[in-house]
Protein backbone atom coordinates (compact mmCIF):
# COMPACT_ATOMS: atom_id res chain seq x y z
CA UNK A 1 0.00 0.00 0.00
CA UNK A 2 0.94 3.54 -0.78
CA UNK A 3 0.92 6.16 1.91
CA UNK A 4 1.26 10.09 0.79
CA UNK A 5 2.86 12.51 2.81
CA UNK A 6 1.89 15.87 2.65
CA UNK A 7 4.40 18.75 3.50
CA UNK A 8 4.14 22.31 3.50
CA UNK A 9 7.33 25.08 2.67
CA UNK A 10 5.78 26.73 5.73
CA UNK A 11 5.92 24.25 8.25
CA UNK A 12 8.16 23.49 11.20
CA UNK A 13 10.49 20.84 8.92
CA UNK A 14 8.45 17.67 9.62
CA UNK A 15 10.43 15.45 7.13
CA UNK A 16 12.59 13.30 8.76
CA UNK A 17 16.19 13.19 7.94
CA UNK A 18 16.23 10.14 6.24
CA UNK A 19 13.16 10.97 4.03
CA UNK A 20 14.88 14.21 2.89
CA UNK A 21 17.87 11.73 1.80
CA UNK A 22 15.66 9.76 -0.34
CA UNK A 23 13.57 12.71 -1.55
CA UNK A 24 17.12 14.20 -2.65
CA UNK A 25 18.28 11.13 -4.57
CA UNK A 26 15.23 10.77 -5.84
CA UNK A 27 15.76 14.05 -7.88
CA UNK A 28 19.40 13.37 -8.53
CA UNK A 29 18.51 10.06 -9.90
CA UNK A 30 15.60 11.83 -12.47
CA UNK A 31 17.94 14.96 -13.45
CA UNK A 32 16.96 17.40 -10.38
CA UNK A 33 20.28 17.94 -8.69
CA UNK A 34 20.76 21.51 -8.86
CA UNK A 35 17.31 22.64 -7.78
CA UNK A 36 16.80 21.02 -4.53
CA UNK A 37 19.26 19.49 -1.51
CA UNK A 38 18.98 19.48 2.31
CA UNK A 39 18.40 22.62 4.31
CA UNK A 40 19.15 22.16 8.29
CA UNK A 41 15.02 22.83 8.57
CA UNK A 42 14.10 19.81 6.03
CA UNK A 43 13.83 19.91 1.91
CA UNK A 44 14.74 22.80 -0.06
CA UNK A 45 11.94 23.61 -2.89
CA UNK A 46 10.92 26.85 -4.33
CA UNK A 47 7.67 25.04 -4.30
CA UNK A 48 4.81 25.85 -1.56
CA UNK A 49 4.23 22.21 -1.09
CA UNK A 50 4.47 19.10 -1.67
CA UNK A 51 3.04 15.27 -1.49
CA UNK A 52 5.46 12.26 -1.42
CA UNK A 53 4.23 8.61 -1.84
CA UNK A 54 6.31 5.70 -0.06
CA UNK A 55 5.80 2.53 -0.80
CA UNK A 56 7.31 -0.57 1.01
CA UNK A 57 9.11 2.17 3.45
CA UNK A 58 11.03 3.30 0.23
CA UNK A 59 10.22 6.80 -1.18
CA UNK A 60 9.02 6.38 -4.79
CA UNK A 61 7.67 9.09 -6.39
CA UNK A 62 6.54 13.13 -5.12
CA UNK A 63 5.26 16.05 -6.72
CA UNK A 64 5.99 19.62 -5.67
CA UNK A 65 3.25 22.38 -6.71
CA UNK A 66 2.50 26.09 -5.68
CA UNK A 67 -1.45 27.04 -5.24
CA UNK A 68 -2.89 30.00 -6.19
CA UNK A 69 -6.48 29.76 -4.11
CA UNK A 70 -7.53 33.27 -5.68
CA UNK A 71 -7.39 31.88 -9.07
CA UNK A 72 -8.22 28.74 -8.22
CA UNK A 73 -5.35 27.72 -9.54
CA UNK A 74 -2.39 25.09 -8.79
CA UNK A 75 1.26 25.06 -10.76
CA UNK A 76 3.07 21.81 -10.62
CA UNK A 77 7.04 22.69 -10.61
CA UNK A 78 8.42 19.16 -10.23
CA UNK A 79 7.16 15.85 -10.69
CA UNK A 80 9.49 12.57 -10.17
CA UNK A 81 7.65 9.37 -9.47
CA UNK A 82 9.25 6.91 -11.98
CA UNK A 83 6.60 4.11 -11.63
CA UNK A 84 4.17 5.86 -9.47
CA UNK A 85 3.18 8.64 -11.49
CA UNK A 86 0.03 7.81 -11.92
CA UNK A 87 -0.83 7.36 -8.26
CA UNK A 88 1.08 10.62 -6.84
CA UNK A 89 -1.01 12.74 -9.65
CA UNK A 90 -4.08 11.13 -8.98
CA UNK A 91 -3.66 11.98 -5.28
CA UNK A 92 -2.33 15.57 -5.77
CA UNK A 93 -5.96 15.93 -8.21
CA UNK A 94 -8.04 14.77 -4.88
CA UNK A 95 -6.16 17.04 -3.03
CA UNK A 96 -7.01 20.17 -5.39
CA UNK A 97 -10.69 19.03 -5.40
CA UNK A 98 -10.56 19.37 -1.75
CA UNK A 99 -9.63 22.44 -1.68
CA UNK A 100 -11.34 23.88 -4.54
CA UNK A 101 -8.75 24.52 -6.88
CA UNK A 102 -9.73 23.87 -10.90
CA UNK A 103 -6.98 24.50 -13.01
CA UNK A 104 -3.32 22.79 -12.73
CA UNK A 105 -0.74 24.24 -15.04
CA UNK A 106 2.39 23.24 -15.93
CA UNK A 107 5.49 23.37 -17.53
CA UNK A 108 7.60 21.13 -19.53
CA UNK A 109 11.16 21.85 -20.72
CA UNK A 110 12.74 20.13 -22.80
CA UNK A 111 16.86 20.85 -24.37
CA UNK A 112 18.18 18.86 -27.34
CA UNK A 113 20.49 16.45 -24.55
CA UNK A 114 17.42 14.85 -24.03
CA UNK A 115 16.30 11.18 -25.58
CA UNK A 116 13.52 11.62 -28.23
CA UNK A 117 11.29 8.41 -26.34
CA UNK A 118 12.30 10.30 -22.82
CA UNK A 119 10.61 13.55 -24.21
CA UNK A 120 7.19 11.44 -25.68
CA UNK A 121 6.99 9.33 -22.24
CA UNK A 122 7.33 12.61 -20.60
CA UNK A 123 4.73 14.76 -22.88
CA UNK A 124 2.11 11.73 -23.27
CA UNK A 125 2.04 11.17 -19.56
CA UNK A 126 0.45 14.03 -19.13
CA UNK A 127 -1.72 13.75 -22.13
CA UNK A 128 -3.42 10.38 -20.69
CA UNK A 129 -4.21 12.32 -17.06
CA UNK A 130 -6.19 14.78 -19.74
CA UNK A 131 -3.79 17.70 -20.03
CA UNK A 132 -3.72 19.98 -23.17
CA UNK A 133 -0.98 21.94 -24.31
CA UNK A 134 -1.71 25.49 -24.50
CA UNK A 135 1.60 26.95 -25.96
CA UNK A 136 4.75 26.10 -27.14
CA UNK A 137 8.10 28.19 -27.22
CA UNK A 138 11.11 27.79 -28.82
CA UNK A 139 14.81 29.04 -27.78
CA UNK A 140 17.41 29.19 -30.64
CA UNK A 141 20.35 30.16 -28.82
CA UNK A 142 19.28 29.27 -25.00
CA UNK A 143 18.04 25.65 -22.51
CA UNK A 144 15.55 24.82 -22.17
CA UNK A 145 15.32 24.95 -26.22
CA UNK A 146 11.52 23.73 -26.10
CA UNK A 147 9.25 24.33 -23.25
CA UNK A 148 5.41 22.95 -22.98
CA UNK A 149 2.70 24.88 -21.65
CA UNK A 150 -0.05 22.59 -20.53
CA UNK A 151 -3.12 22.54 -18.23
CA UNK A 152 -5.98 20.84 -17.39
CA UNK A 153 -9.07 22.18 -15.67
CA UNK A 154 -10.34 19.63 -12.80
CA UNK A 155 -14.25 18.88 -12.38
CA UNK A 156 -15.10 20.13 -8.57
CA UNK A 157 -18.63 20.64 -8.34
CA UNK A 158 -18.96 17.33 -6.47
CA UNK A 159 -16.85 18.31 -3.94
CA UNK A 160 -18.29 21.65 -3.89
CA UNK A 161 -22.09 19.99 -3.61
CA UNK A 162 -20.69 17.82 -0.72
CA UNK A 163 -19.66 21.12 1.12
CA UNK A 164 -22.78 22.80 1.00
Amino acid sequence: MTQFISHSRKSDGSLSIGLVNEIVELDKNNGNDDLHGEESNGYATKADFMIVAVHDGRVRGKVEFSLFPLERLCYIDWVAAPGFGDVVLKQLEKFLKEHSIDKIDLKISIDSSEKQETVVRRVNFYFRHGYLVVKITHHSNALPEVEFYMTKNLDTTKIKDKQN
